[in-house]
């Protein structure tokens, strides 16, 4: 599934800064990666897309991350 920060926070119904956060973490263990930019019309940063699994399970007791 390809979603923005912003899109994540609406779907998960949680601020932007959290959904960023979370998005970095996933992509620190490899669960997701950066998949593309869309430049927006005028000036500014791009938008990043993400690639992120539909599914994602979190062990709490050993702190395992693991799609599926």
């Amino acid at each position: 599934m390809l979603v923005t920060s912003k899109e994540l926070a609406k779907n998960l119904k949680i601020d932007y800064l959290e959904a960023n956060r979370l998005l970095k973490l996933l992509i620190s263990i490899g669960v997701a990666k950066e998949d593309h930019k869309v430049k927006a019309k005028g000036r500014g940063r791009p938008t990043i897309k993400y690639s992120i699994p539909d599914m994602v399970r979190i062990n709490f007791m050993n702190g395992d991350i693991t799609s599926e």
